[in-house]
């Protein structure tokens, strides 16, 4: 696949919560060779290890915050 494609294609891994696609993502962008894509995928499995979840999902699917979580989405953390 096409550099693009490929790229679309892992979102889902990017995106997920569970820590297993997070390390997977991280691999598929580290080989896929764009700097600017992988740093996303870095700082999405960042999240997720640090809080085992993205908090800024927390309101819509009805979860509560800690004070850590409500910190990292002020940081910024809200792709």
């Amino acid at each position: 696949l096409l550099g693009r494609q490929a790229q679309f294609l892992a979102m889902p891994l990017m995106h997920s919560e569970a820590i297993a696609d997070q390390r997977l993502s991280l691999q598929v962008y580290a080989r896929l060779g764009d700097a600017f894509v992988f740093g996303f995928a870095r700082d999405h499995a960042a999240m997720v290890r640090r809080f085992g979840r993205f908090p800024h999902r927390n309101a819509v699917l009805g979860r509560k915050s800690t004070p850590a979580e409500e910190r990292a989405v002020v940081a910024g953390h809200t792709w």
